[in-house]
């Protein structure tokens, strides 16, 4: 038998009809496979984009509020506690500095803000200069060891500006979920300590418990507390 005819009869062969076969079903599914891998990544940069703030990466409302809803009907949530804060004067940075310093320093907060709380805690955009976290599972007293601690590293980080240089700090409310009581309630008692911060002086972390917190330390027991929640 001839090589041509040797060539053509392999062609007609059943195994490699087979194989043509299989190789035609392996790549349409590899092509799949690529396919939904690059699709679930644009759907979740999409979804990512709608429920971010695009200037801090913080949650937008519409995030917030969908992933609140996610985590209020988990049954391992026991307890929730709710920081919510603001950049002090933070009005009196752009008309000073610019626009440009005041959206340098929302980034910086919000940088800070993420680096000291827990990846199941949420943080969301609220405001201008006002951000809330919320942390499942944690106590009034983890909450405001935390926002403390968020504190004083603010007032320990320069800002320089074309303009200048500036220290810029930051008030907080602090408040845990009640029994019988809405999410919205303990937002509203997070933030009416948020403004008895701010009529009190700013630069400062009000809570139930402890009243104002002055700015000079962390108490012992809430850098116990602090430690043990984000270890």
């Amino acid at each position: 038998m001839s090589a041509p005819s040797s060539i053509e009869a392999f062609k007609a062969s059943l195994f490699w009809n087979v194989l043509q076969f299989s190789l035609a079903i392996f790549g349409t599914g590899l092509a799949f496979l690529v396919l939904t891998a690059a699709l679930t990544d644009v759907v979740h940069d999409l979804r990512r984009e709608r429920d971010s703030d695009p200037l801090t990466g913080a949650l937008n409302r519409r995030g917030f509020e969908e992933r609140m809803g996610h985590l209020l009907r988990r049954r391992s949530i026991v307890t929730i506690s709710a920081i919510v804060c603001a950049v002090d004067h933070f009005k009196s940075v752009n008309d000073r500095f610019g626009h440009s310093a005041g959206d340098q320093v929302l980034q910086r907060f919000a940088e800070l803000l993420k680096a000291s709380v827990r990846e199941e805690d949420l943080l969301v955009r609220t405001g201008g200069e006002e951000f809330t976290i919320v942390l499942p599972n944690a106590i009034e007293d983890d909450a405001a060891g935390i926002a403390e601690y968020i504190r004083a590293q603010l007032q320990a980080m320069p800002f320089e500006f074309q303009r200048g240089t500036r220290v810029v700090t930051a008030s907080f409310g602090i408040a845990q979920l009640m029994a019988e009581e809405d999410f919205e309630a303990m937002i509203a008692r997070a933030d009416a300590r948020l403004y008895e911060a701010k009529t009190g002086g700013r630069n400062k972390v009000v809570s139930a418990k402890s009243g104002t917190s002055s700015a000079a330390s962390l108490a012992d027991d809430q850098v116990r507390n602090l430690r043990s929640l984000l270890a």
